[in-house]
C-alpha cells in the first residue's frame, strides 16, 4: 500500500510539470488587466480595464487640444499570419497629410493618474512601424510643478519608456545631474509590413524585453538608487502613447501602427508572457475543439465522451486488481505526452479505489 501511494505522489508531480510546460501552449489573456485598448473603434477601442485613452494634439496657435485618434480597419497586414488580431488598429502617423500630429494620454475613467502608487508593470502591445521614426510606444513621467507631463533633461530624466527607432529600447531613469545614464535594454526589431508583440516587464528593481512571447534581454537596476516605480512616477504621473516629453509633449512622434494595447500591475514570468502570446493563435481552435469533443447537436453526450467515461471504469477496475509491483511496473515503462495523460488516469483510478491521492493544485 505504501508503496502504491509513493508511486501515485510521484506520478502526481509528473502530471502537474506537463500541465505547467502545456500552459503555454493553451493560451491565456488574464482578464485583471488595469488598462486594455482593441483600438477596433473609437466608441468602445479607447477605453478597457477602468482606463481610458484620449487623444491631444496642438492647434495653430500652439494649444493642446483634443482631438479623434484614427482607426484603420484596412491595414493589409492585418489579413496576414504574422498578427491574428482584430478588427482595427491605432493609425499615428507623424508625417501624414490628412491629420495633424497626435498622441494618446492614459487615465483611470475619473481622470486621475493610471500609475500612481503601482510598483510592478507589464506593458503589452502589437506594433507595425517602419522604424525610420523615433516611435515612443510607452512613454510614462512624473508631473511638473504645474501638475503638467515634466520635461526631460538629458541626463537628469526621470520616466519609463519603450522606444522603438531601429531596434526596441526599454528604458528606466530616475537621474539628476548625473555623469552617465542607467543601464537599458536594446533588441533588433523587424520592420516593414511585420505585425510583432512586444512585451515589458517593470519589476520592483529591473525590467525585460520579450518580442513574440519569447525573451530577449533583462536588465538589473538593484544597486541603483530611487529606481522603484513610486519614486520615478510619484503622486501624479502622466502616461503618453505615441509620444515624449523632449522639449514639450508632442515630440518624437510615433510612426506606424499600435493595436491590441494592454497594462497590468503586476510582473509577468516568461510562462506568462509566453502564453500571452500563443492566446492569439489558439483561443479560437480550443473553443471549438471543447465544444465539439463534449456535446452533440441535441444536447446528448457524445461518443467520445461515453467512451471516455467507460475507459475512466475499466482503469479504475483495473488498479483495482493491480499489485503494487505492477503499478511500479507500468510507471517506469511510460514516457512523453501519452505518459502524463496516463499518470492522470492513474490517479483518478487509485483515488476511487483506496480513496487517496496527491495531486498539486495550481
Amino acid at each position: 500500500m505504501k508503496k502504491i501511494v509513493a508511486v501515485v505522489m510521484a506520478i502526481a508531480l509528473v502530471s502537474t510539470l506537463f500541465a505547467v510546460m502545456t500552459s503555454a501552449d493553451e493560451g491565456v489573456i488574464p482578464s485583471d488587466y488595469i488598462a486594455y485598448f482593441s483600438f477596433d473603434d473609437t466608441d468602445t477601442g479607447l477605453s478597457g480595464g477602468g482606463a481610458v485613452a484620449t487623444a491631444y494634439t496642438y492647434d495653430d496657435d500652439g494649444n493642446k487640444v483634443e482631438t479623434t485618434a484614427v482607426i484603420n480597419s484596412d491595414v493589409a497586414s492585418q489579413d496576414d499570419d504574422d498578427f491574428p488580431g482584430s478588427t482595427g488598429c491605432l493609425e499615428l502617423l507623424d508625417d501624414s497629410s490628412d491629420y495633424s500630429v497626435y498622441w494618446l494620454e492614459v487615465t483611470k475613467e475619473d481622470g486621475t493618474s493610471l500609475l500612481t502608487d503601482v510598483e510592478t508593470l507589464t506593458v503589452s502591445f502589437w506594433v507595425n512601424t517602419d522604424g525610420a521614426s523615433t516611435c515612443w510606444a510607452f512613454f510614462a513621467v512624473p508631473s511638473d510643478d504645474d501638475g503638467e507631463p515634466l520635461v526631460q533633461t538629458y541626463l537628469s530624466e526621470k520616466y519609463l519608456g519603450v522606444l522603438l527607432n531601429g531596434s526596441i529600447s526599454v528604458e528606466r531613469y530616475y537621474l539628476d545631474s548625473a555623469s552617465s545614464r542607467t543601464t537599458s535594454i536594446t533588441s533588433g526589431l523587424t520592420y516593414g509590413d511585420d505585425w510583432q508583440m512586444v512585451t515589458i516587464v517593470y519589476d520592483e528593481t529591473g525590467m525585460t524585453l520579450y518580442q513574440d512571447g519569447a525573451y530577449w534581454a533583462e536588465a538589473d537596476l538593484s544597486d541603483v538608487d530611487g529606481i522603484d516605480l513610486p519614486t520615478i512616477l510619484g503622486e501624479a504621473s502622466h502616461l503618453l502613447i505615441g509620444t515624449a516629453t523632449w522639449t514639450s509633449v508632442g515630440t518624437e512622434n510615433f510612426w506606424g501602427y499600435l493595436d491590441e494595447y494592454y497594462i497590468w500591475d503586476y510582473a509577468f514570468s516568461e510562462d506568462d508572457v509566453a502564453a500571452l502570446y500563443a492566446a492569439y493563435y489558439t483561443e479560437d481552435e480550443t473553443e471549438d475543439t471543447t465544444e465539439a469533443d463534449t456535446t452533440a447537436d441535441d444536447g446528448t453526450e457524445t461518443e467520445d465522451a461515453e467512451s471516455t467515461a467507460a475507459d475512466t471504469e475499466d482503469a479504475a477496475t483495473t488498479a483495482g486488481d493491480s499489485t503494487a509491483a505492477e503499478t511500479e511496473e507500468d510507471t517506469s515503462s511510460s514516457s512523453g505526452c501519452g505518459s502524463a495523460l496516463g499518470a492522470a488516469a492513474v490517479i483518478v483510478a487509485v483515488t476511487a479505489v483506496f480513496g487517496c491521492a496527491v495531486v498539486k493544485k495550481k
